[in-house]
């Protein structure tokens, strides 16, 4: 764990040196890319000097992901990540709709869905509002995508504005 503390420290101070410029202290925020041994793919996780935190967090994030975790199989390190943040900058969060604004079906129309069709409501993604919960079935259009929630999924909106999916028993 010491040779990760110094590629955080190195990466930390280059992002000071090119975002700070005079401009209130960043927010730096670690994150490691690790994986079980033997897979193609990684998942990125907020790093801790404590392994057991570290491991934790990959196990919980795999079975989110994939449906599992191993909590018996070895890890490795793919890559440090550093994040720096400048607090006093504005971000793009979504404004907050009022109650007559949260998004509301458009229309529907019938689609199948395990073995049945099923009358299913259609939203346009731009009007669900920050922190609305939709309940599967649903179809979810914008310009460039149609996202499909299932009847046992939920999906909810955070403050940027990304979709989250979850099965109805773990949604949050």
């Amino acid at each position: 764990m010491d040779d990760l503390e110094a590629r955080f420290l190195s990466l930390e101070t280059a992002g000071r040196e090119q975002l700070e410029r005079g401009k209130s202290p960043l927010k730096l925020l670690r994150f490691l890319d690790a994986r079980y041994v033997g897979q193609s793919y990684e998942l990125t996780v907020p790093y801790s000097p404590d392994f057991r935190v570290v491991r934790s967090s990959l196990d919980s994030s795999h079975a989110e992901r994939y449906g599992f975790a191993d909590s018996d199989a070895e890890i490795e390190i793919v890559a440090v990540r550093v994040t720096a943040i400048d607090p006093s900058a504005t971000s793009d969060r979504l404004s907050e709709y009022t109650v007559a604004e949260h998004g509301v079906p458009v229309s529907s129309r019938s689609v199948y869905f395990s073995g049945k069709w099923r009358d299913t409501p259609i939203y346009h993604r731009s009007r669900l509002a920050q922190g609305q919960a939709v309940t599967g079935p649903i179809i979810i259009e914008q310009f460039d995508s149609t996202i499909v929630v299932n009847p046992q999924q939920e999906c909810r909106t955070d403050h940027f504005g990304f979709l989250h999916i979850y099965k109805k028993e773990a949604a949050l």
